[in-house]
């Protein structure tokens, strides 16, 4: 079981999970009273944010093993504890299972199935595209993470109200994927990465920039 939850990162799991409650409690305010049928539509948002981060965080191990026979030797997938068809499975797996769930959300609030449609075409293009593409993956990574506080507002309310914090999630987790790929210069094969195009300097200033204007501020 633990290699399951390992090639989840379940620590990421987690915490979208956290970030779509906290974007549906900002959304309903003091007024979000449990339980109720607001309170059992957030659950399954959070549940499917969850399994479309579990199996986007397979994915990105799939793809990503000759880097991390480097930078995470650790890996299930480097380590050969879970098999390249149990891993793709897996990922199949999640992200039906992640629609499955939504979809008594979708019927409530039928913007949460646009954000779902928009957060798994990010995570494949990611994957398959922007990844190697330097801060484009970066700003998509960035995106996911503050849309995951909308998906939340949107399952039980308006998402107006959790647009600063979303914004706010944004610059932090850009600021934490420049810093990344500084660290990952050595593994990170075949991807042109701002610190491998511009450098530690530019790199540096991206990420402080980015941290200042995020929740530090």
């Amino acid at each position: 079981m633990y290699r399951w939850l390992r090639l989840a990162r379940i620590q990421n799991v987690a915490v979208s999970t956290i970030g779509v409650i906290v974007g549906g409690w900002a959304a309903r305010g003091l007024g979000f009273r449990l339980p109720g049928p607001a309170y059992l539509l957030l659950l399954l948002a959070a549940a499917s944010t969850a399994l479309v981060t579990a199996g986007g965080n397979a994915l990105n191990d799939l793809l990503d093993r000759e880097g991390d026979r480097t930078n995470h030797p650790d890996r299930p997938l480097v380590t050969g504890a879970i098999g390249i068809g149990a891993a793709r499975g897996f990922v199949v797996i999640a992200f039906l299972a992640a629609i499955g769930v939504a979809i008594p959300v979708i019927f409530s609030a039928p913007l949460v199935g646009l954000l779902l449609a928009v957060a798994l075409a990010a995570v494949l293009s990611y994957e398959f595209r922007f990844k190697a593409v330097g801060v484009l993956g970066n700003l998509e990574v960035a995106f996911l993470t503050g849309l995951v506080f909308l998906y939340g507002a949107a399952s039980v309310g308006p998402v107006l109200p959790v647009a600063s914090l979303a914004g706010m999630a944004f610059l932090a987790t850009l600021s934490r994927e420049v810093i990344k790929d500084m660290e990952d210069m050595d593994g990170g094969l075949g991807r042109s990465t701002l610190p491998r195009r511009f450098g530690f300097g530019l790199s540096a200033w991206v990420a402080r920039g980015a941290s200042r204007r995020g929740p530090s501020r």
